[in-house]
């Protein structure tokens, strides 16, 4: 008769360190998401300063080519920032992503196309035996 109580200890172990792990990445993973709302917070009090910064010179302006000179500079501020923000919340999403995949255990990478169907086969050679062979 099996030892229950071996398998038993053994499923607890394993179980345990499992639940281990995965409650270190739930931690991780939401130590990740409060910073990514930070970031979002800090991001949004930040456009809103530069965007009143941009209104209030827009008011000190004395004619129209001052303004535009100001909105090009706002269009310029704000697409850098955006730009910047974006890589920002891409490696906190990726962060994420890769806390949801390690919970999940490794992915395995599905197979090519390419590597699934057979080599193309050389027709040079098929083409010189049918030319071949109509010759003769």
């Amino acid at each position: 008769m099996p030892d229950f109580g071996e398998l038993g200890a053994s499923f607890a172990q394993v179980s345990s360190e499992a639940t281990r792990r995965l409650c270190e990445q739930g931690h991780s993973m939401a130590q990740t998401i409060s910073e990514w709302n930070a970031e979002i917070g800090q991001f949004v009090s930040h456009r809103a300063a530069r965007n009143g910064e941009a209104v209030r010179r827009v008011t000190q302006c004395q004619n129209w080519p001052d303004i535009f000179g100001v909105q090009a500079q706002w269009v310029q501020d704000i697409t850098e920032d955006y730009l910047r923000e974006i890589g920002k919340l891409t490696e906190f999403n990726s962060r994420i992503m890769d806390g949801w995949v390690g919970s999940l255990g490794t992915a395995v990478a599905p197979v090519p196309f390419e590597s699934r169907t057979p080599p193309a086969r050389d027709r040079s050679e098929s083409r010189k035996a049918t030319v071949s062979e109509s010759a003769g």
